[in-house]
């Protein structure tokens, strides 16, 4: 609703100031945002076959090791 409101008041003062309600929402109920990725380095021995990085999967799920 604000961010729909701020868009529709002309008076600029009024504008900042709903944007600003709009601020303190988000700031409480998200008070913080991811905007790094991490990296990460995976190691395995050359009988480790199959894996695939995968985020959100089980990635073990599709390992084997070579000769059993």
């Amino acid at each position: 609703e604000l961010l729909i409101q701020g868009r529709i008041v002309a008076d600029l003062t009024e504008r900042e100031n709903i944007y600003k309600q709009a601020e303190e929402i988000v700031h409480e109920d998200v008070p913080r945002i991811p905007v790094v990725w991490a990296t990460s380095t995976t190691v395995f021995r050359n009988d480790v076959k199959g894996y695939t990085p995968v985020v959100f999967r089980d990635w073990y799920e599709y390992l084997w090791i070579e000769g059993q």
